[in-house]
């Protein structure tokens, strides 16, 4: 009796030594380590979220584009944007929001039976050190129509900067390169019978991914 009343008793001793030793280990985890990976988590949830707004931001540009909204396209630029498209320069988010109607016709929304609609995809987007601009790559097909029987596709690349301004992230530079072009009766060709443009990458081989 007396030996198995010291065999609780050595096994109670066990278990307190060995709950004080998970105790003392878990003590001796500094804080700044703990800060120091909490602090990585909350950079990296806050840098992918910031790809994502700027793809987002693209596509916006691209929806409200099918629906002739040239006034909120403007607004997805800076206050000092800068568009370059093909040989055309723009400058100002005022003189870029000008330039959006007349391309689209020169009024609010699109005129009865026309068609706006532009496919930008394929996107490769990095960030800054910083966090606080980025650049992208992306493909871009349109479908066009004026309303009055004209139809016809453009094709391009992009290759723009965005930049993170009072906290809301903005076009910058919108760089597009025209491709190919043509109406649908006949297809599409080259712009203008030319080579197609060699369109520099705003990466190297060594930072693709990250």
């Amino acid at each position: 009796m007396a030996l198995k009343k010291a065999g609780k008793i050595l096994a109670a001793f066990w278990l307190v030594a060995l709950l004080f030793g998970c105790v003392r280990e878990a003590a001796d985890v500094s804080p700044p380590q703990s800060l120091e990976g909490l602090d990585s988590l909350a950079r990296d949830v806050e840098r992918v979220q910031s790809l994502r707004a700027v793809k987002d931001l693209q596509r916006s540009y691209a929806q409200y584009g099918q629906f002739g909204l040239w006034g909120d396209m403007a607004d997805l630029f800076a206050e000092n944007a800068q568009v370059e498209w093909g040989p055309d320069q723009v400058n100002g988010r005022e003189a870029i929001a000008s330039w959006l109607m007349q391309r689209g016709g020169g009024e609010d929304g699109l005129a009865p039976g026309a068609l706006n609609t532009e496919f930008i995809d394929e996107p490769l987007v990095n960030l800054s050190v910083d966090g606080d601009s980025a650049k992208g790559r992306w493909m871009s097909l349109a479908f066009k129509g004026d309303g009055k029987g004209r139809a016809w596709f453009e094709g391009g690349l992009y290759e723009n900067d965005y930049v993170r301004e009072a906290g809301v992230w903005k076009i910058a530079v919108m760089r597009y390169f025209p491709q190919y072009e043509g109406d649908y009766a006949e297809g599409w060709t080259n712009v203008d019978g030319m080579d197609l443009p060699h369109v520099p990458y705003h990466f190297t081989v060594d930072e693709t991914g990250v």
